[in-house]
């Protein structure tokens, strides 16, 4: 198959036509329908299944809408065509959960003063101060602490806190970053004081073992945080854009055309080339096939024969 060249051709559009289609974030918008619809302002959990039955109807019938039109518009039309939709509608999904992000309301609870303006030295360091709803909502560091011991509390918290400041007990989630992953000397974030860690066997069980090739999956995270939640929609569009330009220039129209053909397109150029396929085609038609030269033969030497 590799040896090849149109079997080699015809494997890359393949492996391409489906390396594409899942790059394209179908699984998240498939998936997690339900859930976009909620970020979109549904806020009834059944509603928003009952809206991602919708969707997933939807894909199943325009499936049956494919198969009628790959044999009267042609396989790369169709191709194409969808391949655009899914460009702009990852674009509009893009831009409306832009759009929600940046007339998301702000919080009006002001730290500087809480409790008096205890913290005021605390809260002014606070990376979620002055956050909106949406931005608030994706990072852990951010939100209310809600304790259930005591119902009473507003739950509002400083994402600086850590434990007890000033005497009064307040929630803190610093304390994932000095857990089972914690290097084996560690600083506390109550005091400056280094803190040595009993248990040896915990000391790198998950974390802080560096290599030459940490970059690696930080880079990708990275890239990744970068494109989350709103971009990751642009990042679908964009790679779908990609994967619409690559079929462009390599996958040809076979409608109409025999298998046989089909192989003498893939044998040519890399770049299609609708009108030099055509003449291609056009030329091999035009030519008397072996079969019908040997049944022709057969029949001029049976007619002969019964001349005699």
């Amino acid at each position: 198959m590799i040896k090849k060249p149109e079997t080699r051709k015809a494997l890359v559009i393949g492996c391409a036509m489906q390396m594409f289609q899942q790059l394209s974030g179908i699984n998240t918008v498939m998936y997690y329908s339900a859930s976009i619809v909620q970020m979109g302002g549904v806020r009834s959990r059944t509603m928003a299944i009952w809206m991602a039955a919708v969707t997933s109807g939807f894909n199943f019938f325009c499936t049956f809408i494919g198969i009628y039109l790959v044999e009267r518009v042609g396989r790369r039309k169709v191709l194409l065509g969808s391949t655009l939709g899914v460009v702009l509608s990852l674009l509009v999904l893009g831009i409306g959960f832009t759009m929600i992000s940046v007339d998301s309301p702000v919080h009006e609870f002001d730290e500087m003063q809480y409790d008096g303006g205890k913290f005021a030295d605390l809260a002014i360091l606070d990376p979620c101060r002055g956050l909106g709803c949406d931005a608030c909502s994706y990072q852990e560091s951010c939100g209310f602490c809600y304790d259930p011991s005591s119902p009473s509390s507003n739950g509002s918290c400083v994402s600086t806190y850590s434990a007890v400041v000033n005497g009064h007990h307040v929630e803190s989630n610093q304390w994932a970053n000095y857990g089972r992953c914690a290097r084996k000397d560690f600083s506390s974030p109550l005091t400056s004081e280094t803190i040595q860690l009993a248990e040896p066997s915990t000391q790198f069980d998950y974390g802080y073992c560096i290599t030459k090739y940490s970059w690696i999956p930080i880079l990708a995270m990275a890239i990744y945080l970068c494109c989350f939640s709103v971009g990751a929609f642009f990042l679908y569009a964009a790679i779908s854009a990609i994967g619409m330009i690559l079929f462009y220039l390599i996958v040809p129209e076979t409608k109409g055309i025999s298998i046989e053909d089909i192989e003498i397109l893939l044998r040519g150029s890399w770049i299609y080339n609708e009108k030099k396929a055509k003449k291609v085609v056009k030329a091999r038609n035009s030519k008397v096939h072996p079969v019908d030269i040997v049944i022709n033969t057969v029949a001029e030497e049976a007619e002969k024969t019964t001349r005699f």
